[in-house]
């Protein structure tokens, strides 16, 4: 003969979660699926919004570095321009005409260009070369300077 399957329930509140297999019975996680995609998807927005604003801030970075160094060549150049002058043709009015090149112009935002011709005390002349020019934001940025010496030639005699 064969056992009824509640013939061991004693009393008449029946326990269905014993006697009926779970998978017929919904789970008491329903919904945690749900719940479990959406704090996936909240992370890895923040995950992906970190990362855009590094790439940002890395590309920045980036193009003030290729524009300090414009303005490191363009300072050597004009330097050296300067430095293959006579000694005599080292004036404040005849380094007024010097402008920067076309691609420093291009690269710098806003670049300005001072140079001063001095005369020092032991008869050189100090060079100093500034280039300044504006962050793409508008603020300005720190100037490049070079400073040479630049001393008469001597006459030797022979």
């Amino acid at each position: 003969m064969t056992r009824h399957p509640l013939s061991h329930v004693r009393s008449s509140i029946v326990d269905f979660r014993t006697v009926i297999p779970r998978t017929i019975l919904p789970s008491r996680r329903c919904g945690t699926v749900v719940h479990e995609a959406t704090i996936a998807l909240v992370l890895a927005s923040a995950i992906l919004v970190t990362v855009v604003q590094v790439l940002a801030l890395s590309a920045q970075q980036s193009r003030s570095q290729h524009q300090r160094l414009t303005a490191s060549h363009e300072a050597g150049n004009l330097m050296e321009q300067l430095m293959a002058r006579s000694w005599e043709q080292l004036t404040p009015e005849a380094v007024a005409s010097i402008e920067l090149s076309e691609m420093c112009q291009t690269t710098l935002r806003d670049a300005q260009l001072a140079i001063a011709v001095t005369p020092g005390s032991d008869g050189a002349k100090q060079l100093k070369i500034e280039i300044g020019w504006r962050h793409a934001s508008g603020n300005q940025e720190a100037p490049v300077h070079l400073v040479a010496w630049k001393y008469p030639r001597e006459e030797t005699d022979q």
